[in-house]
This record gives C-alpha cells, sequence and structure tokens, in this order.
C-alpha cells in the first residue's frame, strides 16, 4: 500500500437524506461520515489520498483541514456531479507517481485499511486490473447488482439497480462501491474511452458510473476481479436516514465485538448498546437490553443482569447490577450490589461493598463503605457513613419549596423504617432512630430517638363505627 493512492468521493448532495449539507458531513455516532473513513485512510501508509468535492464544497473542505492536518490529502472539485465515474476522471490527473488507487466512497465510511490490502494483494497475485468487494444482501436495496457468469462464476459487469431488469433485481450479490485499480491501466482506459463514455451518458441521460470502467476493461481483454465479503457491516453504505440508522447499528456491533476479543461477555449482544466513549474491563457480564450511552468507565469483573440504562457512569470490579436499574452521573467503589428497580441519580458517590435494593433513589449522595439501603428510599442531598443500615421508606427531606438542604448522617447507624429526616440535619455515629419517627433536630453520637404519635385503644370500636355510619 506504501505506492497506492485513494480517491474519495465525497461530492454528493444527500438529496435523500433531505439535508441542507453535504451528505459525507451526516453525523453518525461515532461522528461526521467522511471523518471515519479519513481516520482510517490516513492511519494506513497509503502515499496520497485525493478528496473530490462537489456539493458545498467549501464546507468540506474546511472540515477536512480542521480535523486532518496530513499533507497527503489533496482536494478536487468536481464542478457538475455527473457520476462516480466522471468524479474519478476528474481525480486522476492530480495523482502522482503511484502504482495502484483505491476508489472510496464518503459515504461508505467503515472499510478498513486491512481490508484495502487484502483487495490490494488479491488484485496484483492474479495479476489483474481492477478488483471490488461485493457482499450479500437479503432485503429490498439499490446497490449495483454482480452479474456473473452462470457457468464460471466469474464476474461480467455491475449493473447499477436503476437499470437492472426485473430479473437482476433478485440477484442477492451486491457492489459495495470500495475499488482497487492498476493506476496505468485506469488512466490509460479513462484518457482513451473517459470522454466517450461521458457524452454517451449525457446522451442518455443518465451518471457516467465508474463500473462502466470494467466494461471496458472487459473488451479489452484486461482481467478484473470481485471479492466476496463476509462482514457487510464494514460496507454500510448511507443514502437514506434509515440507512444512517443501519450504519450506527453496523458500529454498535463493531464496538461490542471489539469488547468480546478483550474478554467481556455479552448475554444477548443484539439487544446491547455500548456508546463510543464506552470502556469496559475484561471478564464483565453484560445482560439482555443494557444500554451505556456517554462516556462510562466499568472496571473489571462487573455484572449487569439486563434492562438497565448507564449514563457516564464510573464503575469500579466485582459489582453486581441488578436487573431495570436507571443509573446516570454516578461513582461506584467495588463489590457492591446495586438493584433491582434501583434509580442512581448525579451526582451519586458509592463506596465498596454497598447495597442498594429496589425501588431506591440517591441524588447527590455519597454512601461509605458497607453501607446497606435495601428497600424504598430516597437519599438527596445527603452523605452516610460506614456501616450505616438505612430502613424501608426512609427519606431525606431535603427540599422546603425554595432551596435543597443537606442530611449528614454517621456511621454503623440504624435507621428504622419510615424515617423522614427534615433537612438540614446532622445525625452523629452508632445511632439508632426508631421506626416511623420524624427527625427535625440534631442527634449526637450514641443517641436512641423514638418518635411517637398518641395513641388510642377502643374496646368495641369496631362495632360502634359500623352503627354510627349505619344511621
Amino acid at each position: 500500500m506504501e505506492n497506492s493512492g485513494a480517491i474519495i468521493l465525497a461530492a454528493g448532495k444527500g438529496t435523500r437524506m433531505g439535508l441542507e449539507y453535504p451528505k459525507v458531513l451526516a453525523k453518525s455516532d461515532e461522528g461526521e461520515l467522511l471523518g471515519i473513513l479519513l481516520k482510517e485512510v490516513t492511519s494506513s501508509p497509503i502515499k496520497e489520498i485525493v478528496l473530490v468535492v462537489g456539493f458545498q464544497a467549501n464546507e468540506v473542505i474546511d472540515f477536512v483541514k480542521r480535523n486532518f492536518n496530513d499533507p497527503r490529502i489533496k482536494f478536487v472539485i468536481q464542478e457538475e456531479q455527473l457520476g462516480t465515474g466522471h468524479a474519478v476522471k476528474v481525480a486522476l490527473k492530480s495523482l502522482g507517481d503511484v502504482s495502484s488507487v483505491f476508489v472510496l466512497l464518503g459515504d461508505v465510511p467503515l472499510v478498513k485499511k486491512e481490508s484495502l490490502r487484502l483487495l490490494l494483494e488479491h488484485m496484483r497475485k492474479h495479476d489483474h486490473v481492477a478488483c471490488f468487494y461485493s457482499m450479500l444482501v437479503f432485503k429490498n436495496n439499490e446497490y449495483g447488482r454482480v452479474i456473473r457468469d452462470f457457468y464460471s462464476g466469474r464476474v461480467i459487469s455491475i449493473e447499477e439497480y436503476r437499470h437492472c431488469t426485473s430479473y437482476q433485481k433478485l440477484i442477492r450479490e451486491v457492489s459495495t462501491g470500495v475499488f482497487v485499480f492498476d493506476f496505468q491501466s485506469l488512466n490509460q482506459v479513462m484518457n482513451e474511452t473517459g470522454e466517450y463514455l461521458l457524452e454517451s451518458c449525457r446522451s442518455r441521460n443518465i451518471e457516467f458510473y465508474l463500473p462502466l470502467i470494467l466494461d471496458v476493461f472487459a473488451a479489452k481483454g484486461m482481467l478484473y476481479d470481485a471479492i466476496l465479503t463476509e462482514n457487510s457491516d464494514e460496507f454500510v453504505g448511507v443514502n437514506k436516514k434509515e440507512e444512517l440508522t443501519e450504519l450506527n447499528l453496523a458500529l454498535n456491533r463493531m464496538r461490542i465485538n471489539k469488547f468480546k476479543e478483550s474478554g467481556v461477555e455479552f448475554r444477548y449482544p443484539e439487544t446491547v448498546y455500548v456508546s463510543p466513549a464506552t470502556q469496559i474491563s475484561e471478564n464483565c457480564v453484560i445482560g439482555p437490553h443494557v444500554y451505556f450511552f456517554g462516556e462510562n468507565r466499568i472496571g473489571a469483573g462487573n455484572a449487569i443482569e439486563g434492562f438497565t440504562y448507564l449514563y457516564d457512569v464510573s464503575c469500579g470490579n466485582k459489582n453486581l447490577i441488578k436487573a431495570f436499574c436507571y443509573i446516570e452521573g454516578a461513582r461506584f467503589g467495588d463489590s457492591c450490589v446495586i438493584g433491582p428497580f434501583a434509580r442512581i441519580r448525579e451526582g451519586t458517590k458509592i463506596s465498596d461493598e454497598v447495597r442498594i435494593g429496589n425501588f431506591v433513589e440517591t441524588k447527590n449522595a455519597e454512601l461509605a463503605t458497607g453501607v446497606k439501603v435495601n428497600h424504598l428510599s430516597y437519599l438527596g442531598d445527603c452523605s452516610i457513613g460506614a456501616k450505616s443500615n438505612i430502613g424501608a421508606g426512609t427519606i431525606t427531606c431535603n427540599f422546603d419549596g425554595f432551596s435543597k438542604h443537606f442530611t449528614k448522617i454517621g456511621s454503623e447507624c440504624l435507621i428504622g423504617a419510615n424515617v423522614n429526616l427534615i433537612a438540614p440535619i446532622e445525625i452523629g455515629s452508632r445511632v439508632l432512630i426508631g421506626a416511623g419517627s420524624t427527625v427535625t433536630k440534631n442527634l449526637h453520637d450514641g443517641c436512641l430517638f423514638v418518635e411517637r404519635a398518641d395513641s388510642k385503644l377502643i374496646d368495641g370500636g369496631f362495632e360502634k363505627y359500623c352503627q354510627r355510619k349505619k344511621k
């Protein structure tokens, strides 16, 4: 590849996507389409890169210059967008001393440099003048169909979808649009026939498609071939909004596969979303319908059971997150158990060996080592000391209608069920608060606090109540 050039076609309007800017600047989960492709191409040893621009050319050029300071990149303006063949014809004049040239599409951004290397090696090994990737697509699509000889299986041509017969539209093998050419052969044929092909297409009111060059090769007895790829994700093209969704799904599958290779287990990977900025360490187990958004840092040996949403979460090691949890902007230590049905909101800092059970909500809360909050509690704007136990139904009443107030609970406290802590308030260490209490004042270390309303017991009260209601 060291003596190869690359032509990237990026002149299209993206009419079918309804965009007001160039299609190659459409954003995927990992950034602009053209940015993804250029990042891969510029990391390869390709000698020269010619970018063909057209529609809103200045915007594309500005984007590339802002993001890629690479002297190999040149720009060629295709004044009229007359087809992929015309774009290559325009770009060839800007290539210098190269032996081969790749032709890539700015809206097919996921192709890898290793795949380009294999394509080039295949062409050279078989002494062909061109080679391209094909793939099998079983749902309705508008890719160009690969036409093969029925007996030999040799590629005869690529037929653009809009020109296919009804029979040809049933063919499942399609062109990806990713080519490599012997530079001298392509340049020679383009110089000899390029103008004729362009005028012929104009007279028929069709575009000058690059595959027409293959027909000229065939007429001259020059051989070319196709490699049928098994990884169609790498060649997803974007011409419609729904295809941008398909591209994002392909990117997600690629990220998941990379984590699999590093020792992460996904029970049902087709149901999981992993954002580009998420990091997951080895020996983690990810259940079904887990969604990682934003920047997440997941340590080693964690298990996330399923149906859980994580956004900007930093998680230590060997934690268990049970099903149906919603976690955002939180930090975890090690060996914690969270959920099921827990909501951990922004500002929550959880130390080691903490237990947060079902229907517990935290916000701006700091829980020290060994804290247990097993049921039905709200902990907002508070800190809780080590090994304290928070009973079911406990609420830190932090909002007075105008301002938020803080609750501080010391270590080794036992807070009974259905306790209201009216902030601002400070509870010392080793404090026992009886169930049903409402606490409005600070409590010192080692005390017992019980609040009970007056109660009445009326013998025969049930019958008296019923008789009064019947009157």
